[in-house]
């Protein structure tokens, strides 16, 4: 179980990997100066730790797909209510978008919901925009 934990310290550094090598390497080239490995190596872990921490960041499944971490799940709205989530869900600007709603009351029940799909957004903001008027319209319409 160490070597697990370990291994996915070792992966989610990658980038501040990198990042300490061409930092280094300036350092060599315009200051004269080079740090110590493990001074570096210990450096990169604990920054790639502290901003996981900070950012809280989705840990990748078994197969691959994304979990939630605890915290972030669905919660009902209060009992007499309905609560609309709404996503949208943008590849490029020249694909096709998806978007969708749903609406459940304090039970979880399924009250109303819909899915769509845009094309040419050019931007996540974009299609998250297009998301929001689309699904007061809808719900206008109800």
């Amino acid at each position: 179980m160490e070597d697990m934990a370990r291994s996915r310290t070792i992966t989610r550094s990658v980038p501040w990997l990198l990042w300490l090598v061409w930092k280094n390497r300036n350092s060599i080239m315009y200051a004269e100066t080079q740090e110590y490995t493990d001074r570096l190596l210990r450096d990169m872990v604990d920054e790639a730790d502290q901003w996981f921490k900070l950012n809280n960041v989705l840990t990748p499944d078994t197969d691959g797909r994304a979990c939630l971490q605890s915290g972030d799940s669905w919660s009902p709205p209060e009992e007499g209510r309905i609560k609309c989530n709404i996503h949208a869900n943008w590849r490029n600007a020249s694909l096709h978008s998806g978007i969708a709603w749903i609406a459940r009351d304090h039970s979880g029940n399924v009250i109303h919901h819909t899915r769509d799909a845009i094309v040419n957004a050019p931007n996540r903001l974009i299609a998250e925009i297009q998301c929001v008027i689309w699904t007061l319209t809808s719900l206008s319409d109800l």
